[in-house]
Parts: C-alpha cells; structure tokens; sequence
C-alpha cells in the first residue's frame, strides 16, 4: 500500500482496521445479508437431516415389509409341503364361492 501511495506523496505509517464505520443504511444491509445467509443454511440443514430420517424409516418400512412377505412365503410353503394347500377364490371355501353358489341358484331360479 505505500508503494501505490508514496507516488502521491501519501506516507502511510499505520493502518487501523479495528473500528471501521459504514454508513448506517449500508450497515443495515450487511447485518440483513448476515441473518439471510445464517436463517439460508439452518433450513439447509433441516432438509437434510429430514431427508436422512425420511430415508432411513424408508427402510425401516421395506425391512418390516420384507420380512412380512418371508414370513408369509414361509406359511404357505409349509401348507404346501403338507398338502394342504389354501383354496382358490372360486373353490369351496374360497372368498367367492358363496357369493357365486348364490347367484348360480337365482339363474336357476330364474329360468
């Protein structure tokens, strides 16, 4: 710096940085700025460490899920090892059979 001002007849002996004053609308400004960027990175970090929750009770789901699916293939694998298999919808016992039995018979009924 005194070798750019001593071209002027500038002597510079000492250079306080320590106090420095802005104008205060500008000072405003440069506080605003500040809260901005402090109020910017906190919400940042919510949404990560939101993001790392949601994907972690993802998994949490897909385990349980998961291990709903083995304990039912295991189930039915051990009827099945057992001959007893489960009846198809429209077999005797089956979640449809009654419901079509009674509409069999009202055809019948009707003709």
């Amino acid at each position: 710096m005194q070798a750019i001002l001593s071209e002027y007849g500038i002597i510079v002996e000492n250079v306080a940085l320590m106090d420095y004053r802005f104008n205060a609308d500008y000072q405003m400004i440069i506080t605003n700025k500040k809260i901005a960027d402090t109020k910017t990175k906190t919400l940042i970090s919510e949404k990560d460490s939101t993001v790392e929750m949601n994907k972690k009770l993802l998994q949490d789901a897909l385990g349980e899920v998961n291990k709903a699916i083995a304990q039912r293939t295991e189930s039915i694998r051990k009827q099945f090892s057992r001959g007893r298999l489960l009846p198809a919808a429209d077999e005797p016992g089956g979640r449809h059979y009654s419901r079509r039995c009674s509409e069999a018979a009202s055809i019948k009924k009707n003709a």
